[in-house]
């Protein structure tokens, strides 16, 4: 068990990847924050199809621990209670993952400033607002920081544009931590 004891929050963390990741640390023994804007998996074309347990119930079932959080990354005090949250219950946080992400079908063109907004709170201030926020109870030495940026940064061609404003914001995220 690689992370036994160690205490991981995983934004994005109800479905996809985020639940995965959940799911995969569960099993090395971290203690796992769930935090997404809602508890219930999402369905539908780029989701699970037949996933209906909640990430934090389905660690349960493992034999771990996980809390859910309900939050809004692209908000301040939500990002502040989660933090909160996560040393509250656990008692500090060893791993963070930004993994929340968010895509709006649109071009410039057709791209509301507030679906704009939405894209770039989620998708990049979130990374900086969590990161800011847990660093102060974060191990420097076995602490980690994990960015979906880094993750996944070049999409096929044709299919969906690259973002390099959080590739960008994500590496100046890094600078100080050691991400």
């Amino acid at each position: 068990m690689r992370l036994k004891n160690r205490v991981a929050i995983v934004t994005g963390a109800s479905s996809g990847i985020g639940r995965g990741i959940c799911l995969e640390f569960a099993r090395e023994g971290a203690r796992v924050v769930v935090a997404d804007i809602q508890e219930k998996p999402k369905q539908g074309i780029y989701h699970e199809q037949d996933t209906t347990t909640p990430t934090a119930e389905e660690v349960g079932k493992m034999g771990g621990e996980a809390r859910f959080v309900q939050t809004d990354v692209a908000d301040e005090s939500a990002v502040w209670d989660l933090v909160d949250a996560a040393v509250d219950t656990f008692g500090g946080i060893d791993i963070i993952v930004n993994n929340a992400g968010v895509y709006i079908f649109a071009d410039s063109q057709h791209l509301s400033v507030s679906d704009w907004d939405r894209l770039m709170g989620v998708n990049l201030c979130s990374v900086f607002l969590l990161t800011k926020f847990a660093i102060p109870h974060h191990d420097p030495v076995r602490g980690r920081v994990y960015h979906k940026h880094r993750l996944r940064t070049r999409l096929r061609r044709g299919r969906r544009p690259r973002l390099p404003a959080r590739q960008g914001g994500g590496r100046q995220s890094d600078e100080g931590h050691g991400g």
